[in-house]
């Protein structure tokens, strides 16, 4: 949740580094790339192309030290929660191609000033998107 180190440390066994086939290609920003090692204060989540279903937790609020979050292509549903305000480390952010409804939380725009990347598109958003500053 808060990841403060000076000191960065990748995954390994006793064997050597590990090698994770299933998770070595992270979409950020629209774009595949690949990792060829991978750390330890991991600061990125890609649940995309999941099929998860129901609303998106409010408890990754929580998660106030991630530099980005995928939830393109799943079956989301709800409004998004006003608590993803509090990722205000985010600097990238897809929530496409998800069923997601309602008005877009104010605080996405005031307290997201790292954003540089925000993809909300094929979605049931309505109104517009708030500015900030």
């Amino acid at each position: 949740m808060n990841a403060n180190t000076e000191e960065l440390t990748y995954m390994q066994s006793h064997l050597g580094p590990i090698t994770y086939y299933e998770i070595s290609t992270l979409t950020m920003k629209g774009r595949d790339v690949e990792l060829p090692e991978i750390q330890t204060m991991l600061m990125t989540i890609d649940f995309s192309r999941n099929n998860f279903t129901g609303e998106i937790p409010k408890d990754i609020g929580k998660l106030n030290s991630l530099k980005g979050l995928n939830f393109s292509h799943n079956k989301l549903v709800g409004n998004i929660p006003s608590s993803l305000g509090n990722l205000t480390n985010l600097e990238w952010f897809d929530l496409s191609s998800n069923k997601l409804d309602g008005m877009i939380p104010r605080q996405l725009a005031t307290n997201l000033n790292q954003l540089g990347f925000l993809n909300i598109s094929v979605n049931k958003l309505e109104g517009s998107i708030p500015h900030g500053p």
